[in-house]
């Protein structure tokens, strides 16, 4: 019998590629977004779920029957301005409480394994250690943060009382085939494509570790494989510059007429360095990045309509 997966926010930049990912590798997979969407895979089971609403959580409990791992990657990144609440409620609400009702839930139905997709290292964790680690303290920089360590503390709380197994991954920057289209990688992609200059602060050495949803994918199948407990790092091969992202997505869509500009303008970050360690899961886990930052481009660059198993 195929192993049985429920990936909570299918439809973003990373819950997309863990189902491309698992489903690739013969899973059956049942993924949730907040509006109807139409499988264009015979194992792909679409499911509707509203974290923000306690009846769409409440009417997720018959799916659990059927699945032996949930990967829960839907949170909300920030709130909209329009919120006349403290915003600090939304994310409390959707990152944290209605993890917490999920995680009770897989209790309640015998579902083996809880892989909880969380924040980056380096948003979550204090930075002035040298290299981050899943030892590293944790240091809330804002709400979204604070959500999302409290709800890493109730994922390992359960698994220390033994009453569900879980798994926690961070990662940083991810990118693939979706996503908000303000981040640096699609902001710089839709410029070259559009034959716009991409423009960079100071001398464009910023740093900056890129992940690829498929690597994402592919550690959640390991941590499957070895029913894998505990916090683990997981990042692409290399640490990349500003400068060098725009250059890679010059060559991947090359004679658009884009070029790169420094336009004078001082970067605060420059010279930052980024350092995270992913020992623990090339140990445990036998984790190791597929895709350098030119093999991932290359792949959004040849992504097609097929690719989408949704509408």
């Amino acid at each position: 019998m195929r192993h049985r997966i429920l990936i909570t926010g299918c439809t973003g930049l990373v819950g997309h590629g863990i189902c491309l990912t698992l489903l690739e590798k013969g899973y059956e997979v049942w993924g949730t977004s907040r509006r109807p969407i139409r499988s264009n895979h015979p194992a792909f089971h679409p499911v509707i779920l509203d974290l923000d609403d306690i009846g769409s959580l409440l009417a997720i409990k018959p799916v659990l029957q059927n699945v032996d791992t949930i990967i829960h990657n839907a949170a909300i990144l920030q709130v909209s301005s329009t919120k006349t609440i403290d915003p600090w409620e939304d994310f409390y609400t959707i990152n944290f409480v209605a993890t917490r009702y999920l995680l009770n839930y897989s209790i309640e139905h015998n579902v083996k394994q809880f892989i909880y997709i969380s924040g980056s290292g380096s948003g979550l964790l204090d930075e002035s250690f040298s290299v981050l680690d899943e030892n590293t303290p944790y240091l809330s920089r804002n709400n979204y943060a604070s959500s999302k360590i409290a709800a890493e503390i109730v994922c390992r709380q359960l698994d220390i009382q033994n009453k569900i197994s879980t798994c926690i991954f961070r990662f940083p920057a991810p990118y693939g085939y979706l996503g908000l289209r303000n981040a640096v990688m699609p902001k710089f992609i839709d410029k070259v494509q559009a034959g716009l200059p991409i423009t960079l602060w100071g001398n464009g050495e910023r740093q900056q570790i890129f992940t690829f949803v498929e690597d994402i994918g592919q550690a959640c199948h390991l941590a499957i494989e070895a029913m894998a407990q505990g916090i683990y790092h997981i990042a692409g091969p290399e640490v990349v510059s500003m400068k060098q992202l725009a250059e890679s997505i010059l060559f991947i869509y090359p004679n658009t007429g884009s070029k790169i500009i420094f336009e004078g303008t001082p970067d605060p970050q420059d010279g930052r360095k980024i350092s995270i360690s992913i020992d623990k899961a090339i140990r445990d886990l036998g984790y190791k990045p597929s895709f350098s930052l030119l093999q991932g481009l290359n792949k959004i660059a040849k992504a097609d309509k097929s690719i989408f198993f949704f509408d």
